[in-house]
């Protein structure tokens, strides 16, 4: 699937994309995933960001592909948990939900390939850089309304499986218009949000 960049003490997150050889267009995120929560950081010097987050979630429009290039990552997808190990890949279709996590107590490295991209760079560069200025919790998740604010700018990429995207829509537009009174903003660069800290 996937030229990788190196294990798990390389660049913590690594951003490609471009066209396959069908014409597809697809962004790719090489990422260095935490050890599974309360087994310590693993040595890794980066914060846990959205990467490290198992919740379940769906892609509506989106294809997700997996592959393992250090370690065994978790994928639950249709009530079946799935192991991969390195070379080893999974591909979940749009409109499935999903979670993936890291099963063990060393650090990962994987790779998440979105087809088509959409806005996922924005996205996760966004809750990445958030993460690494210390604005996330341990879960690498933002608070209810920057995650608000994200989720209401790019509407229809990621959803959780319950309750209803239309009541979760009806929510994240309310709690997004009181995040941007607040000043929350929905897009982040690294560099932008290490230079306000």
């Amino acid at each position: 699937m996937s030229e990788q960049t190196g294990g798990v003490d390389a660049d913590p997150l690594v951003v490609t994309g471009g066209t396959d050889e069908a014409g597809e267009e697809f962004v790719r995120f090489e990422v260095t995933v935490h050890p599974r929560p309360g087994a310590g950081d693993g040595g890794l010097a980066h914060e846990r960001h959205l990467f490290d987050n198992s919740d379940p979630h769906v892609h509506p429009k989106q294809e997700e592909r997996f592959e393992v290039v250090a370690g065994e990552y978790g994928i639950e997808r249709d009530g079946t948990e799935h192991r991969l190990t390195p070379g080893d890949e999974l591909t979940v279709p749009a409109g499935t939900p999903h979670r993936q996590f890291n099963p063990t107590a060393e650090p990962i490295r994987v790779v998440h390939e979105h087809r088509p991209p959409r806005e996922s760079a924005e996205i996760f560069e966004s809750f990445y850089a958030l993460a690494q200025a210390g604005e996330t919790d341990e879960k690498g998740m933002p608070g209810l309304l920057r995650t608000a604010v994200l989720v209401d700018e790019y509407p229809g990429h990621t959803y959780r499986p319950t309750p209803p995207v239309v009541v979760q829509k009806a929510m994240f537009g309310a709690l997004a218009a009181v995040g941007r009174l607040a000043g929350y903003e929905a897009t982040h660069a690294h560099e932008d949000v290490t230079d306000r800290t």
